[in-house]
């Protein structure tokens, strides 16, 4: 490889992980799978931060039909101003 094609490889690379880490890599996961810990997702979710699902797309304002495993507490007084839903859904608390 030419060291030309080599630095444009390499700036292109880093190009695209410094793009995906301002989001992808930063935003908590809400799995609502009953087996991962949700409670930093539900929490960040309420609070108006960007939660994404497992599969990486973005929670929106409703929840729905999932099972989340919580370990602390779920604090609703720190909510956004616009309205959320969580419908159909169970939680299970846990210690560890």
């Amino acid at each position: 490889m030419k060291r030309r094609d080599f630095l444009k490889t390499a700036v292109g690379t880093l190009g695209a992980i410094a793009f995906l880490g301002t989001s992808a890599f930063s935003d908590p996961i809400l799995y609502g799978d009953g087996q991962h810990d949700d409670t930093v997702a539900l929490n960040a979710w309420i609070q108006g931060k960007p939660v994404r699902y497992a599969n990486g797309a973005l929670v929106g304002n409703v929840i729905s039909g999932k099972e989340f495993r919580v370990s602390g507490v779920i604090d609703f007084t720190k909510g956004r101003r616009n309205a959320l839903t969580i419908e159909s859904c169970y939680f299970h608390g846990y210690s560890g």
